[in-house]
């Protein structure tokens, strides 16, 4: 898939061609609904140029995918409002210049990609300061509504705040959608790393059953000759081994530079009699040469020291990996190891650490990658035996980087974030404006106090911390904006004196709007039908030829939500289908991720049964004469073991391939052995009922030797069967009566006599499409 079309950054570049030609036609609208009630008292030549500005802005439409086309819709508006504030022929005051310069100024705000700091913030303090000394100069064009304190400084400073709220959060969409950006690019390296390693591993698992095949046909061949003296079949046997080394050898030169690779090379230098047990959880990520070479060193001593110095008898190394993004794409993945290797030596741990080896080797060596090395007494009731542990980056990089970093965002929050930043100016200029509202007003302490309180705690939560409100924040910060209202005491006011109404009603209605998109939206519901309840007595306060000063301040926040709601709706539609892309592929991300830990984990037990079944044989050469009955039913258990391993795949075997995997390990555990057929190709995922399972395994108890197990799958259904030279014992009838009892119509359990001393237990499961 293309990056252009995954990429925030040009998504956000394709969205500023929207919320610019919004923002432009919102301006136009606002003009036009202007000249719709004064147009009879305006001069011809005023409406005309109304009507040319908007025609050039329709043409930066259709140029809009050029930059050309922005620059143009949003010059046309900027000449066309500078024209209406000095035009010579104008004899009423019939717009309002403010609103003009804020919306121009969001427009100039959202052009914000390429062009620097420096241009972006001139252009805006130009059109804040031309706002200013527009009203300074009280043209006869402008509504006098924003004129009071200063001639235009309040008006202004709703300009500027407008100006520094979406500039701040522009810019901050911008470096979050860049950071986006490279999330998902080491995303997509991610994936196709893990698709490689996937397949490599497929192959790897190929070559290692091709490695156990040669141990299984070495113990069959020790059974059928079980006569034979086994110093006749040394040299037979050893051949065997030898090639089997050979196998093994190419097969790790496909994985060299993996964590994997590394442990085996280590266990391998050695050269230790002593089992080792590997547990693998995590990614086999590949390796730095210098960390391959360290892990191998380190692997190596801590083996040697534990056996050499303290005589244990049993290791276990558990490694896992975490994963870290890289730096830009082609890069390997990156990440993390983490090594444990655990022995049950019997010296304590200080007299360990003394060797040059440990000190040197291992210590310096992992300290020098910037990696960590502790050597500790393992817990056990005992104190005796230690914990090597060591943490290393897979490269040697001089860039940190973190877990693995998914593009986080929500196509919801990134629109009710893009709206809110056309509403923080408007509602926060009360900050500025309620302590100084005594100018006009005096005696309304109460409405100032509760008015900076309320819009002061609403700036610090929604945009400085950026936390949503939840209903008892709503409610309280609404009950706030509201009481603003309430708590005002006026008389009869004349136009200079009704002109603080602006700021009061664009304070309240813009503070509600952002608890709409940032709280709980059903507390607005309630709360604005009461704030125009409350607002409506105030009317009948303002003289009839300056009513302006309370009706379009209704009318513009009206106006304003609709423009708000197109800014959601525009910013959401935008990042839904990256939303959506993203997290298809976080979860094939994860299912690869799972998939390979899945595999490597089935690998490495694989690799431990072939470990122990060549162990065994090694210490059936030392002896002489045939195969004693013991040695017999040691070769035919891991015999077993191995070939119901070797069935399994790790990602899609399931239901009865991995009960019947399971019994057989039980069985053996009890020191007795299966002769294991078939049990591959149930893949099946539904749960089997565990008083089933449970019923079932109880069975084991009472499985004789040579007894057989095989897995059938058919269109319909899978089975798997059990054959047993015994009598059918009460734990087969247990199961039966369980099953009956259950009722499962799915689950069905048959057992077939053969005769006295042999039966057939028989466990069906129907497909869903049965």
């Amino acid at each position: 898939m293309s990056i252009h079309r995954t990429s925030e950054v040009v998504a956000l570049i394709r969205l500023r061609r929207s919320l610019i030609t919004v923002a432009i036609s919102y301006g136009y609208f606002l003009l036009a609904f202007a000249l719709w009630r004064r147009g009879a008292e305006l001069p011809p030549i005023t409406q005309a140029v109304v009507i040319v500005g908007a025609i050039i802005a329709v043409g930066g439409v259709v140029l809009a995918g050029r930059e050309i086309g922005l620059w143009l819709m949003t010059a046309s508006l900027a000449i066309a409002t500078i024209y209406l504030v000095v035009d010579p022929f104008v004899t009423i005051a019939w717009f309002q210049l403010s609103v003009l310069i804020a919306i121009i100024s969001l427009a100039v705000v959202f052009l914000f990609i390429e062009h620097t700091w420096t241009l972006t913030i001139s252009i805006l303090v130009s059109l804040a300061l031309f706002n200013f000394f527009a009203y300074f100069s009280a043209p006869v064009s402008l509504l006098r509504s924003g004129s009071f304190l200063g001639r235009g400084a309040v008006s202004t400073l709703m300009v500027l705040s407008t100006n520094i709220y979406a500039l701040y959060g522009w810019n901050r969409m911008l470096m979050r959608a860049r950071s986006n950006d490279i999330k998902m690019t080491n995303l997509l390296t991610e994936i196709k790393t893990l698709e490689k390693s996937q397949e490599s591993q497929k192959i790897w698992r190929n070559l290692v059953i091709r490695v156990h095949e040669t141990t299984l046909n070495t113990i069959r061949s020790l059974l059928t000759l079980k006569d034979t003296p086994i110093q006749n079949l040394r040299s037979a046997i050893e051949n065997s081994f030898q090639q089997d080394r050979l196998i093994m050898r190419k097969a790790q030169e496909r994985r060299s530079g993996s964590v994997i690779a590394a442990i085996r090379a280590g266990i391998d230098s050695a050269a230790l009699e002593e089992r080792v047990r590997i547990i693998s959880q995590g990614v086999n990520l590949h390796l730095e040469a210098q960390v391959a070479d360290t892990i191998e060193r380190v692997v190596r001593e801590a083996l040697r020291n534990a056996v050499e110095h303290a005589a244990a008898k049993n290791i276990e190394i558990q490694w896992r990996t975490s994963i870290e993004r890289t730096q830009g794409t082609g890069e390997r993945e990156r990440g993390r190891v983490q090594i444990e290797i655990t022995d049950d030596g019997l010296l304590p741990v200080a007299s360990k650490s003394d060797g040059i080896g440990t000190s040197l080797v291992m210590a310096k060596s992992v300290r020098e990658l910037g990696g960590t090395f502790t050597i500790a007494t393992r817990e056990a009731p005992t104190g005796a035996g230690a914990v090597v542990k060591l943490d290393v980056p897979t490269f040697v990089t001089e860039i940190e980087g973190g877990a693995v970093d998914f593009p986080s965002y929500s196509a919801i929050d990134l629109g009710r974030y893009m709206a809110l930043l056309t509403l923080f100016g408007p509602a926060m200029t009360g900050v500025i404006f309620f302590p100084i509202l005594g100018i006009w007003w005096s005696g309304q302490w109460i409405s100032q106090v509760i008015g900076l309180t309320t819009l002061l705690y609403l700036l610090m939560t929604t945009f400085i911390r950026m936390k949503r409100l939840g209903w008892i924040e709503s409610s309280v910060t609404a009950i706030g904006l509201l009481s603003i209202i309430h708590f005002l005491q006026l008389d009869q006011l004349n136009c200079i004196q009704s002109q603080p109404f602006q700021w009061v009603i664009n304070s309240v209605v813009y503070g509600l709007f952002i608890i709409l998109l940032w709280g709980k939206w059903q507390i607005i519901l309630v709360a604005y039908p009461i704030f125009l309840y409350l607002v409506a007595p105030f009317h009948d306060l303002i003289p009839q030829e300056c009513n302006f000063i309370f009706n379009f301040p209704i009318l513009n926040t009206l106006f304003s939500f609709l423009f708000v709601a197109v800014v959601f709706m525009l910013v959401y539609k935008s990042f839904e289908r990256l939303e959506t892309i993203r997290d298809s592929r976080k979860v094939k991300t994860l299912e690869l991720v799972s998939d390979i830990e899945r595999n490597d984990a089935a690998f490495e037990k694989i690799l431990e049964l072939d470990a122990t079944a060549q162990q065994i044989i090694r210490e059936l050469l030392e002896h002489t004469g045939p195969l004693s009955s013991d040695s017999q039913n040691s070769l035919r258990r891991i015999d077993a073991q191995l070939r119901a391993e070797i069935q399994i795949d790790p990602v899609s075997s399931s239901g009865l391939t991995i009960l019947a995997r399971a019994f057989v390990n039980r069985v053996t555990e009890q020191n007795r052995w299966m002769e294991v057929r078939s049990i591959h190709g149930d893949e099946d995922a539904r749960e089997i009922p565990l008083v089933i399972r449970e019923r079932f395994f109880a069975v084991t108890g009472d499985v004789p030797n040579g007894s057989s197990i095989q897995v059938i799958v058919d269109n319909g259904y899978a089975e798997l069967s059990l054959r047993c030279g015994s009598a059918i014992p009460d734990s087969v009838r247990d199961l039966q009566k369980t099953v009956q009892v259950i009722q499962d119509p799915e689950i069905a359990v048959f057992v077939h006599p053969q005769s006295p001393q042999e039966y057939i237990l028989v466990l069906r499961r129907e497909k869903l499409s049965r």
